[in-house]
């Protein structure tokens, strides 16, 4: 029995209610039920796109919560919920988002494709203050860019190794905290969607997840009692800095050029430790494209260059490694 059928059958069984009326949160709105279910999350696989925040699941567990209206606290979970989002941070440095990740773990669409049932994916700006709960907090306002996904396209596996739901953008710079989620009113109400969550207790800092319910942006920890992120990772760029600025970010300081690029590929970089790096070059779906191995460099300035003009035309992301860390910029081949 394939692992979404499994969890769709738990969910309508008695066990199911057993474990609902064993749950009690104590300020919460709405009652959770863990589903047992653990998924896979491979950092490197994720790396391997681009630089990625995942700072949120570094040491997660990560898992499915049930809801006991028969869906789930990451997507649909028949209280009504009209969109789901995880926060970020922006700390010291401002940086470019390029993109994002949507883990989702679970999908059953019973919707004909006629029904273009979709959901609609937001970036927010977190740039307007409401009441939230018994405080005041920046909630997700402005909207920066969206997309749709439609159901019967959207990949959900719980060992992410089939595949991820990969949304790229216009980079864009950020300044302050932002959020990333999806918007459901184009959802169909015969489909079921949800987004892996880590495990209850796991994030580094509390209050990152949100949902709108009843019109307004709510925090997961008031509403359900979890202390739980969503699995979304913003693909970056971190390298803010200009080569000749005093900033390393990750060890590393480079410019691409030109971009877009027809034939060669020039690499001008700066390396703050002697180490041996590598350079990678992915598409967009994170499939390795090209490798070339800059062999032993010490702390310094170096030149080089990479063959793209055998690429077909179109955005491809080029990463420059020491094995255990780097930066990653995309490109665009004419």
């Amino acid at each position: 029995m394939r692992t979404g059928q499994f969890i769709r059958k738990w969910l309508y069984s008695g066990s199911f209610l057993l474990a609902f009326f064993a749950i009690t949160t104590t300020y919460a709105q709405k009652e959770f039920v863990p589903t047992g279910i653990q998924g896979h999350y491979d950092s490197d696989l994720m790396r391997a796109v681009s630089d990625t925040l995942d700072d949120h699941f570094d040491s997660a567990t990560v898992t499915l919560y049930a809801s006991p209206n028969g869906g789930f606290v990451g997507g649909n979970s028949g209280f009504g919920e009209s969109a789901k989002a995880q926060e970020f941070d922006v700390d010291t440095i401002d940086y470019y988002v390029e993109g994002f990740i949507y883990w989702f773990g679970y999908k059953a669409m019973e919707s004909l494709p006629t029904d273009n049932s979709k959901l609609i994916l937001r970036f927010w700006n977190n740039n307007y203050s409401a009441t939230v709960g018994s405080g005041t907090r920046l909630i997700p306002y402005t909207v920066f860019d969206s997309t749709d996904l439609y159901i019967d396209s959207l990949i959900a596996d719980t060992l992410f190794t089939g595949g991820a739901n990969v949304w790229m953008i216009t980079p864009h710079l950020v300044s302050n905290n932002y959020s990333v989620g999806f918007t459901m009113e184009y959802l169909h109400y015969k489909d079921t969607i949800s987004l892996m969550m880590s495990t209850d207790g796991d994030p580094p800092v509390s209050f990152m997840s949100w949902e709108k319910w009843n019109g307004s942006w709510n925090l997961i920890l008031n509403t359900w009692g979890l202390d739980s992120d969503f699995g979304i990772f913003p693909l970056v760029d971190m390298n803010t800095a200009s080569i000749d600025g005093d900033l390393f970010i990750e060890g590393l300081k480079y410019t691409l050029y030109p971009n877009p690029a027809s034939d060669w590929m020039n690499i001008d970089m700066e390396v703050e430790n002697d180490d041996e790096y590598i350079v990678t070059m992915h598409d967009l779906s994170g499939r390795l494209i090209k490798t070339q191995n800059l062999g032993y460099l010490y702390k310094g300035r170096v030149s080089t260059s990479l063959e793209v003009f055998d690429l077909p035309s179109g955005n491809y992301i080029l990463s420059i490694s020491n094995g255990k860390k780097g930066l990653s910029k995309r490109f665009v081949k004419n």
